[in-house]
């Protein structure tokens, strides 16, 4: 039962194991809202955080980017009945292991920023089994203007080949792009709703060609920014030492995570494989999916998606202040 407000910096930082931070809020601080860090990734030990029925809003009034309303990192976090409104950049932002985000009320955030997501998360392949389900997203869209090319922000933003997540029974309404998937392995959007969307699903391929199995852990050549890329998917697994090495052949990564254990010599890295795309239904808005041939071509499964003719949810507010 806190009310956090007013500092300059961030509001609360859940460190450790099991802490829960329930029924508060946290609003009009300088940077992040809440942060947790917890769990132990090279036993896959789960931190037993939670966050639950948490309100954040107007965070992030000093530094205006990269400090979202909650920053994660770690293993087994439960984050759930949380609401975050009016942020300029991300609500939530992070990366770990076996986390579950659900019931949670995202509306207009990336407000002020280009290339962003209200949900985001990228650049790693052994970040896997987490789950963001029963949630709702409204109003994400850039409201100011661009400099270079035009607004693309989505709802959720799985970045530079992130791989691993279950995103089902969602409801994205008024955004840019509903979900990204830019790359990666075993992403499953299943069962979510897309309300007024530009593109509900954007699916692009980046990587291709780039982290073949025949020069990892460093390909060089023609790769380009994708080099760079694998660099930051490599300094991301910091418990690993190398993505692919002897710990994620082992128990318990080997158990938990089966297809890591033949990542290096499943052919070329940076093919979009095993991608889900199942039992969606959008109204509204633009096409559904920007690249449905791509995905099928990466052994991509997309199927049983719908176009409703009537969208039922209402306007979104404007941004406030």
């Amino acid at each position: 039962n806190l009310d956090i407000y007013g500092g300059s910096q961030s509001g609360v930082s859940l460190v450790g194991s099991d802490s829960v931070l329930v029924n508060s809020s946290v609003h009009d601080v300088g940077c992040s809202g809440v942060s947790i860090v917890g769990g132990d990734r090279p036993t896959l030990t789960a931190s037993g955080l939670e966050l639950s029925h948490l309100t954040m809003t107007r965070t992030a009034r000093l530094s205006r980017t990269f400090t979202p309303a909650l920053r994660w990192s770690g293993v087994g976090h439960w984050v759930h009945d949380v609401s975050v409104t009016d942020v300029p950049h991300a609500a939530v932002l992070g990366s770990g292991n076996d986390a579950l985000f659900e019931r949670l009320s995202i509306a207009r955030a990336c407000f002020e920023t280009n290339d962003a997501g209200a949900f985001y998360s990228g650049r790693n392949w052994a970040t896997r089994g987490n789950v963001l389900r029963y949630s709702r997203f409204e109003g994400i869209r850039t409201r100011e203007p661009t400099s270079l090319g035009s607004p693309a922000v989505q709802a959720i933003y799985l970045d530079d080949q992130m791989s691993g997540w279950e995103i089902y029974n969602n409801t994205i309404v008024d955004s840019v792009q509903g979900v990204l998937l830019g790359g990666g392995r075993h992403n499953h959007v299943k069962f979510n709703r897309f309300e007024r969307c530009d593109t509900a699903v954007h699916f692009d391929s980046r990587g291709i060609g780039c982290f073949d199995a025949a020069c990892y852990p460093l390909c060089a050549g023609g790769c380009g920014s994708a080099r760079q890329l694998w660099g930051s998917v490599a300094a991301n697994d910091t418990d690993l030492s190398t993505l692919g090495g002897s710990m994620v052949t082992l128990k318990p990564w080997a158990t938990r995570y089966p297809a890591l254990t033949t990542l290096v010599q499943d052919g070329s890295l940076g093919d979009p494989v095993y991608n889900e795309i199942v039992g969606n239904s959008w109204c509204g808005g633009g096409a559904f999916l920007n690249r449905p041939d791509d995905i099928v071509k990466y052994t991509g499964i997309v199927k049983l998606n719908t176009k409703d003719m009537k969208c039922l949810s209402s306007s979104v507010p404007a941004v406030g202040t």
